[in-house]
């Protein structure tokens, strides 16, 4: 007669179930997904869920599939992975954390897969076998696997220090180190295989240095709180030589004291006017960073707005900051956004000249554009129709820098001769 086939070979086989029976493959499903078994009896995790408010496991869902019997030698976690290839190539069901999350051994597998995936040795003993690599594609890397098993394993938590981070904000070291050293969460060890690094990858490791492996060390370096000007320069060139264009919504911009911030609360200049400096929300980049030479500089200016006084809202908005700090009882003075507050009085002095300087650079701003779009005219009417803004010097025999808030209403370019009293 004709050999078998695999496919009746295997049919053919029957396998020892937890219950002592033999059985078919079909009828079996695996005791471990990669490699991880849980131990925890069902009435353990069904305790532990209720305490955390969860539903128990559902044992519906498993139908009446029973667990293959503990292979001999499978102590280890290898050991495990060697035994769930082998019987998952015979046709045992493999188990599967998303479909059956409510059931037994999910809490379990989460809490230990992600620093067993994250474990140099594991990806190194896995490359010896074939089979187990083709094993590990089909569960981790294929191009059909599922969106949410994906996510999911993105998600697994993994131990670094003090702290649990999800699988996908590592990094792989060999091509990180050399910029960021000890600065970022590594998968080490891990060997220099094309296969591991695309599973690896599929799952959200940086594994290459690009545009938005950089733009995670610096979310990294935002979520540990390391604010290290240095390594930050040196990020920004890179970026800068990726033809990285914009940060968009990413708060990657590091000042030193506020952290990490959008580029749109930042400029490269600050405003001329020193009132108006001390009282404008935004950063002024060139104070941190000039020092580290043109490329961070070039990095940086195409990233944010040369400066403040480009803008009618900013210089609207820091007009407003100075005479919000010069109205202040000076016992609660003004609080200002990531700066220390100023003096009321001290406020009071520079008014008049940062009012000045703020009208004649939206006066600019306004002449320049067309009548066909005028947003800075609009803004700038909106403020000032809205709030106190015309600062008029009114001095005092007692306070020479005394000055008037009026609303626009209240205000007068000239009046008429006769109008006019004494």
């Amino acid at each position: 007669s004709p050999p078998m086939s695999w496919e009746e070979l295997r049919n053919s086989i029957l396998v020892p179930a937890a219950s002592n029976k033999l059985l078919p493959p079909s009828q079996l499903r695996l005791r471990s997904f990669l490699g991880v078994e849980p131990w925890l009896p069902s009435g353990v995790v069904d305790a532990v869920r209720g305490f955390a408010g969860l539903d128990q496991c559902i044992a519906s869902e498993l139908g009446a599939l029973e667990r293959v019997a503990q292979p001999v030698g499978a102590s280890s976690s290898q050991s495990r992975l060697g035994w769930e290839v082998f019987l998952s190539s015979l046709g045992c069901i493999p188990m599967d954390p998303i479909v059956d999350r409510a059931t037994e051994g999910s809490v379990e597998i989460i809490l230990q897969l992600g620093s067993v995936l994250a474990s140099g040795e594991f990806w190194a003993e896995a490359v010896r076998s074939e089979p187990t690599m083709t094993y590990l594609e089909s569960v981790l890397g294929n191009t059909t696997m599922l969106d949410a098993r994906k996510c999911w394993l993105q998600q697994l938590p993994v131990q670094r220090g003090q702290k649990a981070l999800a699988f996908s904000e590592l990094f792989l070291q060999e091509p990180f180190y050399a910029l960021a050293g000890d600065r970022l969460p590594y998968v080490t060890g891990v060997p220099p295989v094309e296969t591991v690094h695309r599973l690896l990858s599929h799952l959200g490791v940086s594994t290459e240095v690009d545009q938005a492996a950089l733009v995670k060390c610096l979310q990294s370096m935002k979520t540990q709180g390391h604010e290290d000007m240095g390594l930050a320069a040196d990020i920004y060139v890179h970026l800068h030589q990726l033809g990285f264009t914009s940060p968009g919504q990413h708060e990657i911009i590091l000042v030193p004291g506020r952290g990490f911030l959008h580029a749109g609360e930042c400029t490269w200049l600050p405003f001329q006017a020193p009132m108006l400096q001390r009282c404008c929300r935004l950063e002024a980049l060139s104070e941190h960073y000039r020092r580290f030479g043109p490329q961070v500089q070039n990095a940086l200016r195409r990233w944010v707005r040369l400066d403040p006084e480009s803008d009618v809202g900013e210089l609207c908005d820091a007009l407003l900051q100075v005479i919000a700090c010069a109205c202040a009882d000076p016992s609660r003075p003004h609080r200002l956004l990531g700066r220390e507050s100023v003096v009321p009085q001290e406020a009071a002095d520079g008014l008049f000249v940062a009012a000045k300087a703020v009208v004649e650079a939206v006066a600019k701003l306004c002449q320049q554009e067309t009548l066909a779009s005028e947003p800075s005219m609009m803004i700038a009417f909106n403020h000032f129709m809205q709030n106190r803004m015309i600062v008029v010097s009114d001095p005092h025999p007692n306070f020479s820098s005394r000055c008037r808030l009026l609303h626009m209403g209240e205000a007068y370019w000239s009046v008429a001769t006769e109008l006019m009293q004494e």
